[in-house]
């Protein structure tokens, strides 16, 4: 009896429950949508991408903007730690598909436009809009590169080299040269790291082979 009173609460507490859900869903829904469409009025609007093959400008930061903004707005949502869940976990997964491409690819007609609204453009470019901003060392050096980034191509359109040449006169960083490769290359890399007492060896390899190789011994 004493284990069903615990596994089982009473039904008000559970509908108790199921209604925090809801309003959690509803607030965190409705908040992220919201930001995500207002960030647009800068990247998108006021700065637009030069093709639409670097669609990430616009919809990456969009993306890694609806949780960066809320989180300040509403730090009791957890949305830090959802976007490595949520986010982070699906650009990983989608990227080592067969589905996977470049975050940056070559888009030779407006017609393959529509093919590009995926979770490498939305996901996978919100996480590297993450990682720069990890990078660059400080929220407010990544925000002061953002400003100066928006202020001088404000009206133009804009392209990734644009943005990396912002970051590294406010960082002093080899921006281009760090980010340049995870825009022009699908997959991701994978770290094997083993431990002994008195040594530490790494070695990296692309995830999307290891995925592949596992696929294939599984079906064996």
């Amino acid at each position: 009896f004493f284990f069903l009173m615990i596994r089982r609460p009473p039904r008000s507490t559970r509908k108790e429950s199921s209604a925090a859900s809801d309003v959690y869903k509803r607030q965190h829904y409705a908040t992220t949508v919201i930001v995500h469409e207002i960030f647009h009025m800068w990247c998108g609007d006021l700065i637009t991408m030069n093709w639409w093959s670097e669609l990430w400008l616009k919809e990456g930061f969009a993306r890694y903007m609806e949780y960066f903004v809320t989180n300040k707005l509403y730090p009791n949502l957890g949305l830090e730690e959802e976007f490595l869940v949520a986010v982070t976990r699906n650009a990983l997964n989608y990227d080592c598909s067969n589905n996977s491409h470049p975050i940056e690819v070559n888009c030779t007609s407006i017609r393959e436009k529509g093919t590009l609204f995926d979770s490498i453009t939305y996901e996978k470019g919100g996480c590297l809009v993450k990682m720069l901003s990890d990078y660059m060392g400080s929220e407010e050096t990544f925000r002061k590169a953002m400003r100066n980034y928006v202020k001088r191509h404000m009206y133009k359109d804009v392209t990734a080299q644009d943005l990396w040449d912002e970051c590294a006169a406010v960082s002093g960083l080899p921006i281009s040269e760090v980010m340049g490769t995870w825009v022009k290359n699908k997959g991701h890399p994978i770290v094997f790291v083993a431990v002994s007492y008195t040594h530490l060896r790494a070695h990296e390899t692309r995830h999307d082979l290891v995925c592949r190789l596992l696929l294939e011994k599984k079906k064996q």
